[in-house]
């Protein structure tokens, strides 16, 4: 469970800027149920979007591992997400008008 902490960790204190100098925090490592939707959408027969998960296991929030990708690199890998609020919702809404 060390190296599941050590990744929840990382999201915790990651942050990302936006090219308008907008800061990005309140990542957390994704839940068991988001892994399994990003591995539908990105592998098989049905691939809707390009592989975001390339590494074969990624930590999920409860500090498990999950086989993601079915060839990737060996290791277990990090993939930080985050929920987005109201107004970035509003925003991206308006943005497609």
């Amino acid at each position: 469970h060390n190296e599941g902490q050590k990744a929840a960790k990382h999201c915790q204190t990651y942050r990302e800027v936006g090219s308008s100098g907008e800061k990005y925090d309140g990542w957390r490592l994704p839940t068991e149920s988001e892994l399994s939707i990003i591995k539908k959408y990105q592998t098989g027969d049905n691939t809707v979007m390009s592989p975001v998960l390339t590494g074969r296991d990624y930590f999920a929030a409860d500090g498990s591992s999950h086989h993601i990708y079915p060839s990737g690199n060996s290791g277990n890998y990090v993939r930080c997400v985050r929920d987005l609020s109201p107004e970035e919702v509003k925003k991206l809404d308006e943005e497609k008008k």
